[in-house]
């Protein structure tokens, strides 16, 4: 899954050079709409921290408590929608690359976004995710 994420932020980052192929270049934008995607970008870009943190103690808090198979289920669960809302964000910078591209009809504005997005995705790989939280303490009774 987390493949599908780096295949994404890639492809946003390619998409400007073949949408925007021989368009003439516009006008400068506003500072205002510049500044308000690299905010966007950079909000996208902490909240995935905030978010994976969160995550994490979530389940480590979780795995103190799990028993059963049904509980152990749900660590699953939980480790499955970190990883997605954590890697989602994640996304949104080279996705804020791609919306400045366009609309700047400049293909190369999208590559810093991209390139951010890429090393994020990096950071938050399966690897560093508490693979080991997912089951419970040893000794716990149900």
């Amino acid at each position: 899954m987390w493949l599908g994420f780096v295949g994404g932020a890639v492809f946003y980052a390619l998409w400007p050079f073949v949408y925007l192929a021989g368009t003439p270049d516009s006008d400068a934008l506003p500072a205002a709409v510049r500044s308000g995607l690299f905010f966007a970008a950079a909000g996208a870009l902490v909240s995935s921290f905030i978010a994976r943190r969160w995550w994490v103690n979530s389940l480590a808090a979780a795995r103190l408590s799990a028993g059963t198979a049904a509980e152990r289920d749900n660590l699953r669960a939980r480790l499955t929608a970190g990883c997605i809302v954590t890697w989602g964000l994640a996304e949104l910078v080279p996705i804020m690359g791609l919306v400045g591209a366009i609309v700047w009809r400049d293909s190369a504005a999208g590559l810093p976004f991209a390139i951010v997005g890429l090393l994020t995705l990096y950071w938050h790989r399966p690897a560093v995710w508490p693979l080991d939280a997912i089951e419970p303490v040893a000794g716990r009774a149900a």
